[in-house]
């Protein structure tokens, strides 16, 4: 996916979710009209795509393995990144303190590039959101909003500060999204917009 072009969220104001700020450099994160609860972190649709999750897709696609993770192991499991023997890798979680834990775990994860690294050599940073949690999330979203080449959003994914990733065509998607993120219950601190334009295929 695309590098952030511009974010556009919104914030919210006591009724209704505010327009689309100007593009900024730095995330703005959509606020529902409720504003922010304790349920950041642990809200969840009520259709749940990791519910049906199976661990030969998960091999396919390294969002799908982090969520199959979430769904097994403890301490909120969001995504790792493991480099060759004798480095240091990065683990983002939930809960910091059973990084031990998951990492005894971790191997028989299918879908994960994990590399065995003694438990020391593993930075873990705390997160909202874990994987299963926001690939539940993206994908409702995406069942419940407007999409397509040229109208609505055109992209969408998890990026590597565990958020929904939501590409548009233009500004102007992104007020009626809001909307529609709001109705559905979207929590906060989980949903940014990036503006790409048109998607053109070319054919050689």
């Amino acid at each position: 996916m695309r590098r952030l072009v511009a974010l556009l969220l919104a914030a919210a104001c006591a009724r209704s979710p505010a327009a689309a700020p100007e593009p900024s450099p730095e995330p703005v994160w959509f606020l529902p009209s409720a504003g922010c609860t304790d349920s950041v972190g642990r809200a969840l649709p009520s259709e749940r795509a990791t519910d049906t999750l199976s661990a030969a897709f998960s091999r396919q696609r390294p969002d799908a393995a982090n969520a199959y993770a979430a769904r097994r192991l403890p301490g909120g499991y969001a995504s790792g990144s493991y480099p060759t023997a004798g480095g240091r890798g990065i683990m983002w979680l939930r809960d910091t303190t059973l990084r031990d834990s998951i990492l005894a775990r971790l191997p028989a994860m299918p879908g994960l590039s994990f590399v065995a690294l003694p438990p020391d050599s593993v930075e873990v940073r705390q997160v909202a959101w874990d994987g299963a949690a926001l690939y539940d999330w993206m994908w409702y979203i995406v069942r419940n909003i407007p999409t397509g080449a040229t109208k609505g959003v055109n992209g969408y994914g998890i990026d590597r500060r565990n958020r929904v990733l939501l590409s548009v065509v233009s500004r102007a998607d992104v007020g009626p999204l809001l909307e529609r993120l709001d109705r559905l219950g979207v929590p906060c601190q989980l949903v940014v917009f990036e503006v790409i334009g048109e998607i053109s295929i070319i054919s050689g």
